[in-house]
């Protein structure tokens, strides 16, 4: 009887184990507040159904194409970096929200509460600032299409994107992990999205393998616009000339900010 309860709770560790690093493998949350936010930006909150209190932030240029609302990384802190997508993105109004526990968010990340917190985020973002465009880049590609799917935005763009979580280990180390925690199955949303949806992708990208991006091709409307560059890595993609210009061509309407 010893042995089997020696065994139980060594297999029960084990799984424990297991899941924790599936944790830690994919949620990687950051706070980083290295530029400066002057007059044009302007911090938000979101309380979530459960009291969670998602901090966010909004930037406001004088004259603007169009509204993005954007999802980070997995290991970005977004309000951090909007500074610098205002650099790169200055004809834009920006919104973005930190997930649960990433940058100044309470919380713990999750996935089931993330992709609700996100649907929480657009609803909030379109009654106080109107009709928004969503932005997504990497792990935020998959919870971006999640509310495109339920939401249905004009236009989804979105940077070196994964078909699924699953098949990107596949496609990294050539077989799956049993018993995943965690799904985030971006090609799924993507085929219950009526969005006009934009994808960029590298073809020597380093952390999303090329035939991973493909995978969600199949995924996408003929309408779709697929836009496939080479020689630049996963996060050199976010603010490539190429990929800003491509977006800002595809909003050609400027607006007047009232805020």
């Amino acid at each position: 009887m010893i042995y089997l309860l020696y065994g139980l709770v060594s297999a029960a560790l084990l799984f424990f184990l297991y899941f924790r690093w599936q944790y830690a493998a994919l949620f990687h949350p950051k706070l980083y507040r290295k530029d400066v936010f002057d007059e044009r930006f302007r911090f938000l909150s979101v309380i979530a159904d459960d009291g969670v209190e998602l901090e966010g932030c909004i930037y406001m240029p004088l004259t603007y194409k169009s509204t993005l609302l954007y999802f980070g990384g997995r290991g970005q802190d977004s309000v951090g970096l909007l500074p610098k997508l205002a650099l790169c993105y200055g004809d834009f109004r920006i919104v973005t929200f930190n997930y649960r526990g990433y940058g100044k968010s309470a919380g713990t990340p999750n996935e089931k509460k993330i992709l609700l917190d996100a649907l929480l985020v657009y609803e909030k973002v379109t009654k106080n600032f109107g009709e928004v465009d969503i932005y997504g880049f990497s792990f935020g590609c998959s919870i971006a299409s999640f509310v495109a799917s339920q939401k249905s935005p004009k236009r989804l763009f979105l940077i070196a994107p994964f078909a699924s979580l699953r098949s990107l280990i596949q496609d990294i180390y050539g077989f799956s992990l049993p018993l995943l925690r965690y799904r985030f199955p971006t090609c799924t949303y993507l085929k219950k999205t009526q969005s006009e949806v934009y994808v960029f992708v590298s073809k020597d990208d380093d952390i999303v393998p090329y035939k991973n991006s493909k995978r969600l091709y199949a995924c996408i409307g003929d309408s779709s616009e697929i836009v496939e560059l080479e020689g630049l890595k996963h996060t050199e993609l976010l603010c490539d000339e190429r990929v800003v210009q491509f977006v800002h061509s595809s909003i050609s309407t400027p607006s007047q900010n009232s805020s």
